[in-house]
């Protein structure tokens, strides 16, 4: 996985990762590198046919200890929703926001 992207604000970012699928498990795990260099490893539950259900292991950003959760919510073959959540220093998990992803069309 690639992104490449820029805030609102003009600055620029740069971001990889991968994600392994265990079909015996049926769990897809992803490791992400963002581009601040912090690396988030999150498993996910795929034994559901509609959805991926994944949570980060810990990570320290600064001073803070982050987790994130993301639930996949699949829509066909060609899109997906995403909504992630986030949980600073062990606290309550605070919705960042949702998206929709689709495969472009030639």
């Amino acid at each position: 996985m690639r992104t490449e992207g820029q805030t609102d604000a003009g600055s620029t970012y740069k971001e990889s990762g991968t994600a392994a699928w265990d079909d015996a498990q049926k769990t897809l795990t992803f490791r992400e590198q963002l581009s601040n260099g912090v690396e988030i490893v999150s498993a996910g539950d795929w034994s559901s046919p509609l959805s991926i259900r994944s949570g980060s292991q810990p990570v320290r950003a600064g001073n803070e200890t982050i987790r994130v959760r993301r639930t996949y919510l699949i829509i066909s073959a060609q899109s997906f929703t995403l909504a992630e959540e986030v949980s600073v220093d062990g606290g309550s998990f605070q919705r960042l926001g949702n998206a929709t992803f689709s495969k472009a069309q030639p």
